[in-house]
């Protein structure tokens, strides 16, 4: 593992209390604030793409024909909206990382796919490595095609899925040895019908010894690609396709080898690399949240059941109370993971802010359909033909559901970060974890500055009881599996404990938003606060009753290789 998952002593860190089994509240508090100037800069920026993306896009019609309108994505580039990181000296707007997600956000909240690939733009694409590279011919390539606001793309999923240690797609090396000729395929790539420039993962076939892992910088000008566009179940109209390389030529000064200057292993840049994926993963999260919000309300006070308001029954103020409270939690993980500098020693609170919105948004728009199934569940446009309200309820649930998908699907996501996290003890880091694991002040010890009501106070505390419960089951692990690979094999060990590292890091972060809120918003973010923590605390005890359960477990092993080799249960399949 590299040093992304070493806090800098001192910094902000919730991966410290993990390690340590204390929960650390000066490493969580105070909450992160944005820089005033930068957040004036963000202001100025959300309107203004807001207003651009409203006056220039029907969404509905968006979604029914899967294209955007002629024109549209050159007059992005026109506007500099294309490179919102990139600095005003070339045509960009110079936003922070919680800046241009910002912009992401508000686009979407119009039209996912225009949201989308603004993020896949800002966030994927390669021109942000132009931060990171040492002086040399990629860094000299990439801030040429910044100057020039080139529309990138990142290709690395290929037919056989996203998950194998080695890629499949080969550069060969010419005879001259000047440079690569790429065969292979890439599928599901953002920007792909767009693309000027791609930085493909792939082989580089030397002639000499085993083909290296390697990232080829592509112009998409040269002869042999082919493209073909995706229509996905949501964000129809967003530029995703398939890529063919035939024989594509990437010179050799545009290639970068793994274990030289492999731009996926330095610390800063696997944090750019997350943070783009949640631009578009945890922007339309956000976004979509934040819309189902206003749609429950809308409809919960004009809706009556014989005379009494439907915001009166118990059922309907626990769906609407708990949306809040996921919405409040969702922005608190994001505003803390993105906000200042220090992203790399951040990089396994990022992927769990990443996946621990996805998770929220989940729960909130499908409670929002289901709530707003009482006037029927239908598309706005037939909504419209009988004169009902025509709330987008139906595009933005698809829209949802697809990023559950983007960046890897979100159980598999689990499974790496607590395969990831779990790798450290047994790597470098391991005495320094064990060390952190000893000694010390009393969990609660530096709290004293937390203001918190007396509820939250008590989930405060049952927090850090938490954060030492997940310390030693931690180590029983490392102490029962001593060979890694043995332990990565338990996929369902790794995924429950991501997940309930996730849950414990999002209580701490949301109770850490709510005291720094205390003085200014009358009590109302306590109250999230509580509802937010009495919901996680109830998934949090069913993951430890999946960690370590207590009746026997089934052979899921034998039931589903029996059924994948046609020995049995066809009979389910009988109409």
């Amino acid at each position: 593992m590299s040093s992304t998952s070493t806090p800098a002593t001192g910094g902000r860190s919730f991966v410290a209390s993990l390690d340590s089994g204390r929960l650390r509240w000066d490493r969580v508090a105070p909450f992160p604030a944005e820089d005033p100037v930068q957040r004036r800069r963000a202001d100025e920026i959300v309107e203004r793409v807001g207003a651009f993306v409203e006056a220039r896009i029907d969404p509905e019609e968006v979604d029914g024909t899967a294209a955007l309108p002629d024109g549209f994505v050159e007059e992005l580039r026109e506007r500099g909206f294309l490179s919102l990181r990139q600095s005003a000296e070339i045509g960009g707007h110079d936003l922070s990382a919680y800046g241009a997600f910002r912009v992401v956000t508000r686009a979407v909240s119009w039209s996912a796919p225009v949201g989308q690939l603004l993020g896949v733009q800002n966030g994927v694409a390669p021109f942000e490595l132009a931060r990171s590279l040492p002086a040399g011919a990629v860094r000299d390539l990439l801030e040429q095609r910044i100057t020039e606001r080139a529309i990138g793309g990142w290709a690395d999923t290929e037919l056989i899925g996203q998950n194998n240690s080695r890629p499949a797609l080969t550069g060969y090396l010419t005879e001259d040895g000047s440079a690569y000729l790429l065969r292979g395929h890439k599928t599901f790539i953002g920007n792909g019908p767009l693309a000027e420039l791609v930085a493909v993962t792939g082989l580089a076939a030397t002639g000499e010894g085993e083909p290296r892992i390697a990232v080829f910088f592509a112009d998409t000008r040269q002869p042999g690609l082919t493209v073909q566009a995706h229509e996905f179940v949501g964000a129809k109209g967003l530029p995703v396709g398939a890529l063919t390389f035939d024989n594509l030529r990437v010179p050799r000064e545009h290639v970068l080898l793994v274990g030289e200057e492999n731009p996926q292993a330095a610390p800063q840049t696997r944090a750019m690399g997350i943070v783009g994926r949640m631009y578009s993963t945890s922007g339309p999260a956000l976004a979509i949240g934040r819309l189902c919000l206003q749609w429950s309300r809308e409809f919960v006070s004009r809706r009556f059941i014989d005379g009494r308001n439907l915001g009166e029954y118990d059922l309907i103020q626990r769906i609407v109370a708990t949306s809040l409270a996921d919405v409040f939690a969702t922005e608190s993980v994001l505003q803390w993971s993105l906000i200042g500098p220090g992203l790399a020693d951040r990089w396994f609170e990022l992927v769990w802010s990443m996946n621990v919105s996805r998770a929220a948004n989940w729960r909130i728009v499908d409670q929002t359909v289901s709530l707003l199934g009482g006037e029927g569940i239908e598309t706005a446009r037939s909504k419209r033909r009988r004169g009902a309200q025509p709330l987008p309820v139906e595009r933005f649930f698809r829209d949802a559901r697809l990023i559950r998908t983007i960046g890897n699907v979100d159980f598999q996501v689990d499974n790496i970060t607590g395969r990831q996290y779990l790798a450290r003890f047994y790597g470098p880091e391991a005495d320094r974890i064990g060390s952190a694991a000893t000694g010390g002040e009393d969990t609660l010890a530096f709290a004293a500055s937390a203001d918190l009501s007396p509820a939250n106070l008590e989930h405060l505390g049952a927090l850090g009881e938490e954060t030492r419960r997940f310390a030693a089951a931690t180590r029983q692990l490392v102490r029962r599996y001593p060979d890694p690979r043995e332990l990565a094999l338990h996929e369902q060990s790794l995924v429950l404990i991501s997940r309930i590292a996730s849950e414990l890091y999002t209580a701490a972060v949301t109770l850490a938003r709510a005291s720094h809120l205390a003085s200014d918003d009358g009590g109302a973010s306590q109250g999230l606060a509580d509802v937010y923590l009495t919901e996680a605390r109830h998934r949090v005890e069913a993951l430890w009753r999946r960690l370590a359960p207590a009746i026997a477990e089934p052979d899921h092993a034998k039931i589903s290789r029996d059924w994948l080799a046609g020995a049995s249960f066809d009979q389910l399949l009988t109409h």
